[in-house]
């Protein structure tokens, strides 16, 4: 009978392992809310940079699509100041008013041109109520008065039109015969255009999209808000001067926005195209409200704060109640301790070896169990083979066979140790696979006679073939070197000792005893196009980033042409400050491969444009067409744009072909083509000749108001071209007829929807009396 002080012993010690069960239980709650926050932080991390990069896109678009508007309006502001000056009629007095409003008309978003003499006079204008008023004081002329740089295009400051609208004018000033300032010819901006611009990116209903002008001031807005346009957002402490101060074309701030006055997370970036020497340049601006980018992130952080308070309730009672039941049972239950011990010992070797292939012997009862991975490393899924010992022994090469149960033997009889071993295995499609095996035995009876053992399995296949390969390279560049089919540079770097190989002398046409090479004449020799490149590699390598280089560029041969080499450098030995020593290269003369595939690029090139281009038109086929509206299709579903669609025909072609002849109809379909081509300006835009006579407009981030413009812009452009066509009904000169759709795409529909609802919507305007476009009533 137990004495009293035995009996409370006993009664400690039985409740030892329940007070390690509720540690157990707290460490895997600390564990799981830590994995918990760690995970809310790489969501928090993941959105952050999901939306820098998609404000940065967005930005993007904005920047490129100004930059090429600024560069048409430059192109055309230089075209009238070339007619003006020296031009085959100069002057003030022949260059009609209907020729500049002709000119603005064609270029979207220029709301007009003009010309002012050196007296700051409105001279030329399709405006007759400004003819003869003076404006010397506006920005636009004052500036290029004060400081006259021909090759300079000015941008003014945001000014209130006399139409009462924000808008900037772009000019360039005119030199006289005799060299003096002559005036400025200038075009100005429809900010409408540009609000179109900026709301074709947005994505999110918190977004802001702003384009200021280098003074500070706002000159569009994508809503539209009255009260923002024209603000300024000069101060020191606001987002666009921290961006404007750090000299970068992008900046990407968080903090209190100047037009807003709410927190926000804001990209920016600057406008100013090195070609078009802008004396001030444009920043556009894209935000977003934190509190509406991490919305959903706060909402997973409350169900995560709610799931982890009923996990933590949950697993405290569960763990109560189980062991109130475990205290009521027999506390001499031997089998159930010892299935314990073996779970509990599985989990801790299991732990040891996450991702690991672990398997499982068991001697005393003879069971062999492996994990689902060992089985993935042999290529085989549950059930595709028996699991025993004597498989697993027959998928052990031949060859390694002996080495590994030597080694299994030898540890079994008296190591507690687990020994290592590097073997091959079988896998299920015939290949071997190389394993770095573990082996433990980590249970043995009174006589020290092991009853189970564990072990691990790493597949180092990729390993041992990257080792394999290497001394394979090692051996065939060393008989490279024997057999002098490379020149060789040996640098000694604190010395600046460089020694060159027979074979490089040779590949450069040099005599070695003759002209001598060192470092410096090895420099000399690069073509001046690729030194740059090289000297960067070059400077990494000695400040110790990079360990080696492998470069291409071409240096000169003796006889004055150039050669093209394969460089590769290799740090071979290094200081105790990890400063290198002794660099070592290799070079051979890689000018044939070179030239072939300088060549194979040009073909492939030439072979890709007659393959999407209409031979009749030059413009894009039907093949073109479909893989660019399936392309564009997935993209703008990615991001959420539109696709505008435009579906043009050419009225009464048919009569056209019996009036003038089908030679006349090719003529016509090649002038057509050539309109529509010149009244796309976006990048991505496309003009495909569709079949016949009917063309399509292929318009990525553009809504139904952006299609709109364009049908009016090709409409306009065909009439002023006024081809003749006789046999018309509806007009004496070619006309068309345009259906307009545009949908933000979905990525489970078919793109052949847009199509089809562009089609209807040209059906419709020929219905109504063809000569116009007609949008789609319905979305596709």
């Amino acid at each position: 009978m137990a004495t009293p002080l035995a009996h409370s012993q006993d009664s400690q010690d039985d409740r030892k392992p329940y007070k390690q069960a509720w540690l157990g239980l707290a460490v895997f709650l600390v564990l799981a809310l830590g994995l918990g926050i760690f995970q809310l932080y790489i969501g928090y991390q993941r959105i952050t940079q999901e939306e820098h990069s998609r404000l940065q896109t967005q930005a993007r678009v904005v920047a490129d699509n100004l930059a090429r508007q600024f560069d048409g309006v430059n192109n055309a502001l230089a075209s009238v100041r070339y007619d003006l000056v020296a031009g085959d009629t100069p002057g003030e007095s022949t260059y009609a008013p209907s020729r500049l409003k002709a000119l603005a008309d064609a270029m979207p978003g220029v709301r007009g041109i003009a010309v002012l003499n050196a007296s700051g006079t409105m001279a030329i204008t399709d405006r007759p109520e400004l003819r003869g008023m003076n404006f010397r004081e506006r920005s636009y002329f004052s500036a290029a008065q004060k400081d006259p740089d021909y090759s300079r295009l000015y941008v003014s400051p945001p000014f209130k039109s006399m139409g009462g609208v924000y808008s900037i004018s772009l000019s360039k000033a005119i030199q006289a015969v005799n060299g003096d300032f002559a005036g400025v010819v200038t075009a100005n901006l429809n900010p409408e255009y540009f609000e179109i611009l900026a709301k074709s990116v947005l994505y999110a209903p918190d977004m802001q999209v702003g384009v200021v002008h280098a003074s500070a001031r706002l000159f569009v807005d994508a809503r539209h808000d009255e009260a923002l346009l024209g603000r300024d957002l000069s101060a020191s402490t606001s987002l666009f001067s921290q961006h404007v101060a750090s000299g970068r074309e992008e900046s990407t701030f968080e903090g209190i926005s100047a037009a807003t006055g709410d927190d926000r997370l804001m990209v920016l970036h600057t406008v100013a195209p090195q070609a078009l020497r802008m004396d001030s340049p444009l920043v556009v601006q894209l935000s977003r409200k934190p509190s509406a980018i991490y919305a959903a992130w706060r909402d997973d952080v409350a169900m995560y704060a709610v799931l982890f308070a009923l996990l933590t309730l949950g697993s405290c009672t569960a763990l109560y109640f189980a062991q109130q039941s475990a205290m009521a049972k027999s506390r001499g239950d031997q089998v159930r301790r010892r299935l314990e011990r073996e779970n509990a010992l599985r989990f801790e070797f299991g732990l040891k070896s996450a991702a690991l292939g672990l398997w499982d012997r068991r001697l005393d009862v003879n069971t062999f169990t492996v994990n689902s991975r060992e089985l993935e490393i042999l290529g085989y899924h549950h059930g595709e083979i028996e699991v025993n010992a004597e498989n697993w022994r027959k998928l052990v090469h031949p060859d390694d066979l002996t080495a590994v149960y030597d080694g299994f033997s030898e540890h079994m009889k008296n190591s507690t140790e687990p020994y290592r071993v590097t073997h091959r295995m079988l896998h299920k499609d015939g290949r071997l696979v190389w394993v770095l095996a573990h082996v433990m035995v980590v249970e043995r009876d009174v006589h020290g006679q092991a009853m189970r053992v564990l072990g691990t399995h790493m597949d180092i296949t990729e390993r041992v073939q990257m080792d394999a390969t290497l001394r394979d390279s090692e051996q065939r560049l060393a008989l490279a070197m024997k057999t002098g089919k490379m020149g060789l540079i040996d640098w000694h770097v604190a010395s600046d000792q460089v020694l060159f190989n027979s074979r490089a002398y040779e590949i450069l046409g040099l005599e070695p005893e003759g002209e001598r090479l060192n470092l410096a004449a090895w420099s000399a020799l690069r073509h001046p196009d690729d030194a740059e490149r090289a000297d960067v590699l070059l400077q990494g390598m000695l400040s110790g980033a990079l360990a080696n280089a492998d470069i291409e560029y071409r240096v000169r041969h003796k006889d004055g042409h150039y050669l093209w080499v394969h460089l590769r450098a290799e740090t071979i030995e290094r200081g105790e400050q990890n400063q290198p020593l002794r660099v070592m290269a290799t070079f051979r003369n890689v000018s044939a491969r070179k030239a072939a595939e300088f060549e194979l690029k040009r073909v492939n090139e030439q072979l890709e444009r007659l393959t999407v281009t209409d031979g009749l038109t030059g413009v894009g086929n039907r093949r073109l067409f479909d893989k660019t509206l399936q392309e564009e299709w997935q993209r703008c579903a990615r991001h959420g744009l539109p696709l505008g669609l435009l579906m043009v025909d050419i009225d009464h072609f048919k009569k056209y072909n019996d009036s003038y002849g089908h030679q006349g109809g090719d003529v016509v379909l090649a002038s057509v083509a050539d309109i529509l081509k010149r009244c796309v300006q976006r990048s991505g835009e496309l003009v495909a000749r569709y079949g016949g006579e009917e063309f399509a407009l292929l318009l990525p981030s553009s809504d139904m108001a952006a299609c709109v413009v364009m049908a009016r812009h090709c409409l306009a452009a065909l009439q002023e071209a006024t081809i003749p066509h006789k046999a018309s009904p509806v007009s004496p000169w070619v006309s068309l007829s345009i259906g307009l759709a545009s949908v933000v795409p979905d990525a489970s529909q078919s793109a052949s929807s847009l199509l089809k609802t562009a089609d209807a919507a040209l059906y419709e305007a020929k219905r109504l009396g063809r000569n116009r476009y007609a949008p789609a009533e319905t979305e596709p």
